[in-house]
């Protein structure tokens, strides 16, 4: 249903001779304040005196009345009554002498709003407002609010603000109750319900019309929302409520237009619903007040402090807030630039505690991102729907939460069956920050940040800068140190939510979602993605083979045809601290120059038969012949030897007739070059690690230096015990790098559980 005001050469003329008269009348405003104050004097007599002739002329005559009424009555015909009938008080003229009651003309954009608001009315949908200070915004809505009580059955509205007194106070002007009191005492009391008694139907907060069982009801604070079913709700200076989402809530069950008006005051909940993109925007700017020019303005910016001027009549949403981790203008410069989708591919996670909030997930491409929530709740559905999006986006990386309420993601990551393409690393916010140094500083940043969360928001917000000073032609940077995201207002107004604070010891913090929440602003779920997926990759912590990271689990293939001079196969047998025994089982692929990780197995206790069993099966020793099995140094002390011998004997049983298998220290173990070849084949692209080595894998990707010192254990030492026998005759200083197995490749295609296409 399209609504459209009926604007008749009646209203057109009164709106033009308005704008006119306070054209005349803002030349002298500063200069000639008496010719200013004439000028509108002269203005306002000559309406008043039109509008009493109009009076007059229709007197008692009952025909006329009704012909006025039934022409009224009309939605479309709101702009007359609004030029004939309706007047506004303000008492801070009576300082300047002009009159407090004055015809009410309606501004151009004032006629913009009346029909844009009934096509959200009529249709059952909400919207917001936001405007400079001062724009009479309130008294629109309560002269709407009036004519559907007076002339639509069974009406019901409502008025919210964030104190009862802002409501309805007895002889408060400033108080939305009393601005509509003021309306009807104005007009000519034909207009008004036969049966309404005023001492009857007039009451704190309720207005009732007995005539069309319509009433107009006010609710302040907590108590928003609270009662019947409305026709539509205004909630009042919303942006200085203290419980929104309290108040969203509530509302949501009771009407289907709720309208939110406000100056704004900060990015907390409002700056954040208006610019989600969720909901249609109507926008009063000072410029669209005909009684305001650039002269008014200057004069403003000289007596106000700038974030007065900046928050209040700029309608800038970041005005009051000061200290912010990302700045509003160098988002809107990651909007602007347009960057290629080359270099690293991650993904980052954000698992939300559900209700308003949405686990959301971000894709990078080098410097672009593009950020999407999910619609599904948290668990093993977000999980893979989050895994079945990042093998399909051939990311190499994944980061997500691992605790709180991500522990479902965790837990469930590290179970599944799903086949996984990519890397991922568990991150914890309240984690030490990384072993980076920070130039900047001149400092590590354990020194530097209290925390990882920190640290990954500073990360990002140095992109967004960077970003700025480049589009501003300030600095050039090279494109990987720079952003690109889309024009995705929730995720520009989350960035630019959390402030950068200082702990009483100097280190940066970022701003708790508790502290953000207690202003109002709910929890940044996409910009919390859009951080995890530009942490350098697992969080920056020094790794022991820095080229694991960019190698990815696949499903091993071996051909055990081959001769044994072109395929060697290893085994490696650990026995750690807490008795507990590591095994696993690799292969050296001569032809192709590639190490294969093909099985591995943990035991909790050292059983003989149940490790030598497994060995077995898992090297398929009952048909081929292992160049060699190694035992870590632990299994050759004094105190185990007993074990030793008694595993050996358990081969010698199990496998004597085809082969003699032993347990054997390595020839030469060296733990230093074995991971610098080792680091050498994955970054080659020359390490393969079988999709069922789930141990292996996690046991790589954590395997860092602990206090600078190198430690290793279990599966980590299997490999050391590998790779030193390896050594011995392969030239690993004549390994080349492979060439990549894909290109990227960028389609159109539906993110799981978002409800939405998304090009990669």
């Amino acid at each position: 249903m399209e609504f459209k005001l009926n604007i008749s050469k009646n209203t057109t003329d009164q709106v033009n001779a308005m704008v006119e008269a306070y054209n005349k009348a803002n030349k002298y405003r500063f200069s000639q304040p008496q010719k200013y104050i004439q000028t509108l004097n002269d203005y306002y007599r000559d309406e008043s005196w039109r509008r009493t002739q109009m009076f007059d002329s229709i007197g008692n005559d009952k025909t006329k009345q009704i012909d006025v009424l039934q022409y009224i009555s009309q939605r479309e015909n709101i702009p007359d009554f609004m030029v004939d009938w309706c007047w506004t008080y303000d008492p801070r003229l009576s300082n300047i002498g002009l009159p407090t009651i004055i015809p009410w003309i309606p501004f151009p954009r004032q006629l913009e709003f009346i029909e844009w608001f009934y096509n959200l009315y009529l249709n059952q949908k909400s919207g917001m407002v936001e405007k400079s200070r001062d724009m009479g915004i309130t008294w629109l809505f309560c002269l709407i609010s009036v004519f559907e009580w007076r002339w639509t059955d069974g009406f019901a509205g409502g008025i919210g603000s964030n104190k009862l007194d802002n409501v309805d106070k007895k002889d408060e002007p400033d108080s939305i109750f009393e601005k509509i009191r003021t309306l009807l005492k104005l007009l000519p009391k034909f207009w008004m319900p036969s049966k309404f008694v005023t001492r009857v139907h007039d009451k704190v907060g309720n207005l009732v019309n007995p005539n069309r069982n319509s009433q107009i009801g006010g609710q302040g604070g907590k108590d928003i929302g609270r009662g019947g079913r409305r026709s539509f709700y205004l909630v009042d200076e919303a942006a200085s409520l203290e419980f929104p989402m309290q108040a969203d809530a509530s509302l949501s069950q009771v009407t289907n237009c709720q309208i939110d008006l406000s100056t704004p005051k900060g990015m907390n909940h409002f700056g954040q619903k208006r610019h989600s993109g969720k909901l249609p925007v109507f926008t009063f700017h000072w410029k669209d007040d005909p009684r305001k020019n650039q002269e008014w303005y200057d004069k403003e910016c000289e007596r106000l402090d700038p974030v007065i001027i900046a928050q209040e009549l700029e309608i800038n949403y970041h005005a009051s807030v000061e200290g912010l981790f990302i700045k509003p203008e160098w988002v809107k410069a990651a909007v602007d630039i347009k960057l290629q989708p080359v270099g690293v591919r991650q993904a980052g996670l954000d698992v939300a505690a559900g209700g308003t909030n949405k686990s959301s997930i971000a894709l990078r491409f080098g410097p672009v991102a593009l950020v999407h929530p999910f619609k599904i709740e948290n668990g093993a559905e977000l999980t893979h729907a989050a895994i079945d999006l990042c093998n399909k986006a051939e990311v190499d990386c994944l980061h997500y939460d691992s605790i709180g309420v991500g522990h479902a993601v965790y837990s469930t990551i590290e179970r599944t069956e799903r086949i996984m393409r990519f890397i991922h690393f568990g991150m914890k916010a309240s984690a030490r920050p990384s072993d980076l140094f920070y130039e900047e500083f001149d400092r590590f940043a354990k020194d530097v940040f209290l925390n990882a969360r920190a640290e990954w928001w500073y990360l990002l917000s140095k992109r967004f800068e960077k970003t700025w000073e480049h589009v501003n032609g300030k600095r050039e940077y090279p494109e990987d140190e720079l952003i690109s995201i889309e024009n995705n207002g929730n995720l520009i107004a989350q960035l630019s939510s959390p402030k950068r604070l200082d702990t009483e010891s100097g280190k940066i913090k970022c701003e708790s979602k508790d502290t953000m929440l207690k202003r109002g602003i709910a929890s940044p779920d996409e910009a919390d993605a859009l951080v995890l997926a530009f942490i350098p990759r697992a969080g920056g912590v020094k790794r022991i083979m820095s080229g694991i990271d960019g190698m990815l689990p696949k499903q091993v293939k071996i051909d055990w045809e081959q001769p044994d001079f072109k395929i060697k196969h290893y085994g490696a047998l650990v026995i750690n601290k807490d008795l507990s025994c590591h095994f696993m089982a690799a292969v050296w692929d001569e032809t192709d120059a590639i190490l294969k990780i093909y099985a591995d197995a943990k035991f909790d206790y050292p059983d003989p038969d149940t490790i030598t069993s497994t060995v077995i099966q898992r090297m398929n020793l009952l048909r081929l012949t292992a160049d060699r099995i190694m035992g870590n140094k632990v299994m050759f002390e004094e105190h185990k030897r007993s074990f030793h011998r008694e595993l050996n004997q358990h081969f010698w049983d199990k496998v004597s007739y085809l082969q003699t298998i032993r347990i054997r220290e390595p020839r030469k173990y060296d733990q230093f070059g074995s991971v610098a070849a080792l680091t050498k084949l994955a970054k080659s692209k020359r390490l393969e690690i079988d999709l069922s080595c789930k141990e292996t894998i996690k046991q790589f990707k954590y395997w860092k230096l602990e206090n600078q010192r190198f430690e290793h254990s279990g599966l980590q030492e299997a490999i050391l015990l590998i790779m030193s026998e390896l050594m011995l005759y392969v030239p690993f200083k004549q390994v080349t790098p492979k060439k990549p197995e894909y290109m990227p490749v960028f389609e159109k295609y539906e993110v799981p559980g978002s409800g939405g296409p998304m090009e990669v």
